[in-house]
């Protein structure tokens, strides 16, 4: 997240262990798809833009919809909502130590 968008993973990163669970889903399911996780992480850095996160993809911006809503069904988080997108990014961030 440009422009300081850091201060969430900055307050989480000392809970690291206590978060596993709340972020293991997101975890497991970037484990297993890797595009997923990428479609979210270009989504979260373009400004919420569809269009600008397949740009950086070089995808068709279905693709990115696609994805998306794929990220959805596996992990039950809309990246399309704050609570959502805020769940994912930290389980794409917040590494275990």
């Amino acid at each position: 997240m440009p422009g300081g968008g850091d201060w969430l993973l900055s307050t989480l990163v000392g809970e690291r262990v206590r978060m596993a669970d709340v972020v293991g889903q997101g975890q497991a399911v970037a484990g297993q798809a890797a595009h997923l996780a990428a479609a979210i992480e270009a989504f979260a850095d373009n400004g919420l833009s569809v269009v600008a996160a397949a740009r950086a993809l070089h995808v068709h911006p279905n693709t990115v919809i696609y994805r998306l809503d794929r990220w959805r069904t596996l992990t039950g988080w809309d990246p399309r909502t704050f609570h959502g997108l805020a769940l994912s990014i930290a389980s794409l961030r917040l590494v275990s130590p």
